[in-house]
């Protein structure tokens, strides 16, 4: 079932448009790997040994984001993705998911992963945008995280559906080693699905993501909304912020990227819970809204720009109706 190797962050267009077509269930063991990995290069390479499937990334500076489609026919709009997986080395993400491209078109749709760094399982919305001659930028946004208990060493067994739902809308479920941990709704909803994807993103040269017994089937339509509940200022709130390598905020530079992450120990499930998030690092703090859906953490990447006029100190806080519920801060290195 395998014939090409699907990168991005500069992904092609057409990439995956030669991988074999089959049909659902369908069930992946890696006893071996058929040849044609057309984009087998010094960037990254795959191959299938002892019954897994291995993704080693030798230059993420080129190309971070490493896909194995598997396609079906006809398209569905339900898709339950399982497989065991594996960081054996490196750091970044490794996970599977739920694409809804067709041959030819740029990759959209859902990656779920694990990462080791963060110790959290995530869900990326996955969009392409063409630049055209074939080529396409790949954008990734969170949609759901949860911190997860452990170092996240080892194997781990991951579940995960993408389903239609309501109003448009796509329901996505998170299972880890047997719990869901996130359960929630995209509201921009992408389906059908056509094909199913094992994906590695690195963060450093030598990352080497291992799967094994990856099987896809078809998923019933979600029937889930949330309501918006109306006592979001009674809940705890906590606002952590990291690198994406873990480091804590204060052993931050100026310039990093870094994780901001909203949680509730009190929001319940199936609510969408409101808020703001506010970043205090000029002459006024800029907010904007956010929520909480279905108990799921709330996450977003930030970078300070280094051109922007700052006053030595970070400060990030949450507000419910006006008022501030949580906050944390560290001082800003060059």
């Amino acid at each position: 079932m395998l014939a090409l190797v699907c990168a991005g962050a500069l992904l092609a267009a057409g990439c995956g448009s030669t991988v074999k077509v089959g049909s659902l269930p369908l069930a992946e063991t890696f006893d071996d790997c058929d040849t044609g990995f057309s984009m087998n290069d010094d960037v990254a390479t795959v191959t299938c040994t002892d019954g897994q499937l291995r993704i080693l990334v030798s230059k993420p500076e080129l190309s971070p984001m490493h896909q194995v489609p598997f396609r079906f026919e006809p398209s569905v709009d339900g898709l339950t993705v399982t497989s065991g997986l594996r960081l054996a080395d490196g750091s970044g993400d490794v996970g599977i998911g739920c694409d809804a491209s067709g041959p030819g078109d740029a990759a959209r749709g859902y990656l779920f992963v694990l990462h080791r760094a963060l110790k959290a399982a995530g869900i990326y919305r996955l969009e392409s945008l063409s630049l055209g001659d074939g080529m396409a930028f790949v954008d990734t946004t969170w949609i759901g995280f949860r911190r997860l208990p452990g170092d996240l060493t080892g194997r781990h067994s991951l579940r995960v559906s993408c389903t239609r739902a309501a109003g448009g809308s796509t329901a996505l479920r998170m299972t880890v080693d047997g719990r869901v941990v996130i359960d929630t709704v995209d509201r921009e909803g992408i389906w059908p699905f056509r094909t199913a994807v094992a994906v590695v993103r690195a963060e450093e040269a030598g990352t080497d993501a291992r799967f094994d017994d990856l099987h896809a089937t078809s998923a019933a339509r979600g029937q889930r909304t949330y309501p918006r509940d109306p006592t979001p200022e009674g809940y705890r709130y906590r606002i952590d912020a990291m690198g994406y390598d873990g480091r804590p905020l204060r052993d931050l530079a100026l310039d990093d990227h870094f994780v901001v992450v909203v949680s509730s120990p009190d929001a319940p499930p199936g609510r969408e819970v409101p808020f703001k998030l506010c970043v205090h690092h000029g002459k006024r703090p800029i907010c904007s809204g956010a929520h909480l859906d279905g108990g799921t953490d709330y996450v977003t990447g930030w970078e300070v720009d280094p051109g922007e006029e700052v006053d030595g100190r970070l400060r990030l806080s949450v507000q419910v109706k006006g008022r501030e519920v949580a906050s944390t801060s560290a001082p800003l290195r060059d």
